[in-house]
């Protein structure tokens, strides 16, 4: 077992992508729903570890491309199209997209810092709104809302998605913020890709108290009219 892996791992080793684009740990975002080789199902925004990309028939991964990676403690493998190598911004961090149900829709929430201090921040919709680009599928995401909501850390709302689907958030350099009212403004100076995926539409009964719910009639009972 333990030869097998050693060669499975050099057959890798030698597949390598271009040393720009992959190297081993090198972290990778997932950009969308992702099912792995052996039916595991990762959501995009979560992060792997690179092992490394083989090419493979396209009968078996639709783009000949076979990345091999570590996560969640797991060695895993899916098609290299759905991963796009993490950049992580000098300025500005955040933390991964969290999905949300909202009155409008769906929703997915994240908390920004800054990189240097690692003070959370507080962006005003009206500031953050002209450097927010949104798409899902490849097509531009025009119908939304922000909001910021300050219960234990400021959290950046995206509100008015639909359910179940996978999104790309770019955060537009330019932008402008400080740490603090007396500090220094810094200016994001690279814009910053993140992803995620909303959650299922739960299902809901909702009773409404001026109907009547009437039970099917039969020979062995009358019809009855029930009110709540």
């Amino acid at each position: 077992m333990c030869k097998f892996y050693i060669v499975i791992f050099f057959m890798i080793s030698a597949n390598f992508a271009s040393a720009d684009i992959l190297s081993q740990n090198s972290t990778f975002n997932v950009i969308k729903k992702t099912k792995t080789t052996n039916e595991l199902i990762i959501n995009p925004g979560a992060q792997v570890r690179a092992l490394g990309v083989i090419d493979v028939p396209v009968e078996l991964i639709a783009s000949g491309k076979l990345f091999t990676f570590i996560y969640q403690d797991q060695v895993l493998n899916a098609d290299f199209t759905n991963f796009e190598i993490f950049r992580p911004s000098k300025e500005l961090g955040f933390s991964p997209l969290r999905s949300v149900e909202s009155a409008s829709g769906a929703g997915l929430c994240s908390g920004f810092y800054d990189q240097s201090s690692g003070t959370p921040l507080n962006f005003q919709p009206d500031q953050i709104l002209p450097n927010l680009r949104i798409f899902s599928e490849g097509e531009a995401v025009l119908n939304f809302s922000v909001a910021f909501n300050d219960v234990t850390s400021p959290q950046l709302s995206v509100n008015g998605l639909e359910f179940s689907k996978s999104y790309e958030f770019n955060l537009l350099q330019g932008l402008s913020y400080k740490t603090c009212p007396a500090c220094p403004s810094t200016v994001l100076s690279e814009s910053i890709e993140f992803y995620g995926q909303t959650q299922p539409r739960q299902p809901k009964i909702e009773l409404d108290p001026s109907k009547t719910i009437l039970p099917l009639a039969s020979k062995n009972n009358f019809l009855t009219g029930f009110r709540f």
